[in-house]
């Protein structure tokens, strides 16, 4: 009698143990999962702009360019090719060029249509030219021309998603400023331009003063991000930026960042009050 108690026992606390560790195992798994799912959507909400088209598998493919020499990695899309970049630490192209690099329109025969995440990032140059093929960025234009040295972008002629003005690049019709080289120290935004996008200032260590036309109506996520800059000036309305503070347009730039608008432009003032700070920085109205 004794020993088939001690059974029953033994059998209930092992059922316990095991429905213990199968409910953890549920939990982990379904954890895993949910914080797959949130990565999963957080990236979609990184990428949105991005057109992520090309395949996982074949990464790497290269290709020698007869006119310059230089090797260049890449993969093949739906429509055509991505310059990739597959090594940590490396760049797309080897032998590193220095000064100026032309983006190549076509390899193997195909049209190059993106341009992949750090594709010249540990490039010596100071110039890079878009060729009319490309359509995207895997990412977004500062992290595919993401270059410490880099001061102007060009865009070659017939691109009909691109375009390029004093060395800073546009979308095509000129109005949306997408990416300011990190190599640039001062920075003109044209009287047209309606807004300034997504981290379009990011890493720009070297611009310390922007003056943002009353033309600006939107200045995207992050716009400012780990930037140098120290003080901005807005000669019109308060533009519409994001709502959700973790994508704040001064993320990562200096608590010191002064802000400077006008007194009679709409939208700073909040119930008749002039703001002591906006968008998390200090603000003066004058």
């Amino acid at each position: 009698m004794k020993k088939s108690a001690v059974l029953v026992v033994g059998a209930i606390v092992l059922g316990v143990i095991v429905a213990t560790v199968a409910r953890h195992d549920i939990g982990a798994k379904v954890k895993h999962r949910f914080t797959a799912l949130y990565r999963f959507k957080n990236r979609r909400v990184i990428s949105a702009a991005a057109e992520r088209t090309r395949p996982r598998e074949n990464y790497g493919d290269k290709w020698v360019d007869p006119n310059t020499g230089l090797e260049w990695s890449y993969v093949d899309t739906h429509d055509g090719v991505e310059i990739y970049n597959r090594r940590t630490g490396g760049t797309a192209v080897s032998p590193m060029p220095t000064s100026f690099l032309a983006l190549p329109g076509y390899i193997n025969g195909k049209p190059v249509r993106s341009i992949g995440s750090s594709a010249i990032v540990n490039c010596f140059i100071e110039t890079v030219r878009i060729p009319r093929t490309v359509e995207r960025f895997s990412e977004f234009a500062a992290y595919s021309l993401f270059n410490r040295n880099l001061r102007k972008v060009e865009v070659e002629k017939g691109n009909e998603r691109f375009s390029s003005r004093d060395g800073l690049l546009y979308d095509s019709s000129g109005t949306v400023l997408l990416f300011v080289p990190c190599g640039m120290s001062e920075v003109s935004i044209p009287d047209d331009v309606m807004c300034i996008s997504d981290m379009a200032l990011k890493n720009c260590e070297l611009v310390k003063r922007i003056v943002i036309p009353p033309s600006v109506r939107e200045v995207g996520r992050w716009a400012f991000f780990r930037s140098g800059i120290a003080e901005v000036i807005f000669l019109g309305d308060a533009p519409k930026t994001p709502t959700d503070e973790q994508w704040g347009i001064f993320t990562m730039t200096s608590h010191a960042l002064k802000i400077i608008a006008r007194k009679d432009a709409k939208g700073w003032c909040v119930n008749g009050e002039a703001p002591t700070t906006w968008c998390g920085r200090p603000i003066a109205f004058e």
